[in-house]
């Protein structure tokens, strides 16, 4: 799982700017309205409407810093605990805070997390099981709660201190968007998620 789009996004301009195949597939998480716009028509349109294609210019540069983002992500995270809190952070960057706690939903199974942060279903349980002991963060039905958001800032910092990585872009990152997803390559502890793009879950 690459990421999961936002309402109103374009999903394969790039496809249609370059005149190649779209690389990845699309899975809807819930009933939704899409609409279909071929390359030709798309193409007049951008040329006949300047700034429409100022807009898709823009949408493609975005796209193009998210995916320096993932990158450095995958290859400069060294704790399945740093890229867990990571995820939760962002997740939690659109939801609702309300006395310096953070709930924003999340329809995702444990399954579908751990591809995400590249670890075992049980490691997310355990994790997941310390946060909510330590009143950090927990996961109720589809919402999750963070009670302490310094407290995930810090873990990352620290973790990147640790391993000697600046978290500059992260933080950037984590002010700007919504959650991502990724898919992962393996099941095990030290597992990574792979940088294959062939995958609304972009899958999405």
């Amino acid at each position: 799982m690459i990421r999961i789009a936002e309402p109103g996004e374009i999903l394969g301009l790039h496809a249609v700017v370059t005149g190649g195949r779209y690389e990845l597939t699309v899975e809807t998480m819930q009933r939704c309205p899409l609409d279909y716009v071929g390359r030709d028509d798309m193409l007049r349109f951008l040329k006949d409407h300047v700034d429409a294609a100022l807009h898709a210019t823009q949408h493609l540069a975005r796209d193009c810093s998210d995916a320096y983002g993932v990158a450095r992500t995958i290859g400069l995270s060294h704790s399945v605990s740093e890229r867990f809190a990571r995820f939760l952070l962002e997740t939690a960057a659109d939801g609702e805070v309300s006395n310096g706690t953070v709930r924003v939903r999340l329809a995702m199974t444990h399954e579908e997390i751990r591809k995400l942060v590249g670890t075992s279903r049980e490691t997310i349980t355990r994790l997941l099981s310390e946060f909510r002991r330590n009143e950090t963060a927990e996961l109720k039905g589809s919402t999750l709660i963070i009670h302490n958001p310094p407290t995930l800032k810090n873990m990352v910092r620290a973790l990147t201190a640790l391993w000697g990585t600046s978290d500059t872009h992260y933080a950037e990152l984590v002010a700007a968007k919504g959650a991502r997803e990724l898919r992962s390559a393996g099941t095990g502890e030290g597992a990574r998620p792979h940088t294959s793009w062939s995958g609304w879950r972009h899958i999405l």
